[in-house]
């Protein structure tokens, strides 16, 4: 018998999709994955619900949802 692989789970960040075999990933992760800038806000679509920004160390966990995610430039007030 083979060793069998993770299952692989689908995440698009900025339209673009990516297959990986980990449970969860870090903004680390999805910034190198999809070569996005360390600036630019991180925001995670929530399926009828309101979009919202990732903070800084939070991880986002895969399911078996297709899970979006998109960049933009943080946006300062003042």
């Amino acid at each position: 018998m083979g060793v069998s692989e993770p299952p692989k789970r689908t995440v698009v960040i900025n339209g673009r999709i990516f297959e990986v075999a980990l449970p969860e990933l870090s903004q680390l992760q999805i910034r190198t994955l999809a070569n996005l800038s360390p600036d630019d806000d991180l925001i995670l679509e929530v399926s009828g619900g309101a979009d919202r920004v990732l903070a800084p160390d939070e991880r986002v966990e895969l399911s078996s949802d297709v899970i979006h995610i998109f960049s933009r430039p943080q946006t300062s007030f003042g």
